[in-house]
């Protein structure tokens, strides 16, 4: 099974993605940081140096690549990874997405000042708040696509949605 969490920054795609590989025993990945491996360099210096249009070439690859390399596992995708380069498409072409619907104010209370520096596309925004209100308005339309929506996620949900019900596939 390959889960796809995806989301805005601060949604608890990493959080939750681990602990949900963890119940169904499957691996947990981060693109993030598979970019950053295989780049050998930050996320937040690959967009400073090379800018965002390389970073989504490179982001692409790798969900590609990894998606490939692995036959099962629950990823944590980065915000944008959905609106670019087909990659909802591809995602749901390969298992379960799931968009983790939280509301900006509470993605603005989980990321505190230092975590928002680390993030290429706040990292210089003079509203938080703002920056992510027009990032999720540019990204719903991607995120609305995804095979399951879930508000206030948390383990005990993603678990209950993952489970197949009587007479209909799962993902």
């Amino acid at each position: 099974m390959k889960i796809y969490l995806i989301g805005m920054p601060g949604a608890g795609k990493t959080t939750l993605g681990q602990a949900l590989a963890k119940k169904l025993k499957i691996p947990f990945i981060d693109l993030d940081a598979e970019i950053e491996q295989l780049e050998g360099e930050p996320i937040e210096k690959i967009f400073e140096v090379k800018g965002e249009p390389y970073f989504r070439q490179v982001e692409a690859a790798a969900l590609r690549q990894v998606s490939s390399e692995n036959p099962s596992f629950v990823m944590a995708t980065g915000g944008g990874t959905p609106c670019f380069y087909d990659g909802i498409e591809f995602m749901n072409s390969l298992g379960v997405s799931i968009f983790l619907d939280v509301p900006v104010d509470m993605l603005v209370s989980r990321l505190d000042t230092e975590e928002a520096l680390k993030r290429p596309l706040l990292k210089s925004s003079i509203s938080i708040n703002a920056t992510l209100q027009h990032l999720l308005h540019q990204r719903e339309k991607f995120y609305q696509r995804a095979t399951h929506q879930v508000a206030d996620a948390d383990l005990p949900k993603l678990l209950q949605l993952l489970k197949p019900s009587k007479g209909k596939a799962n993902g």
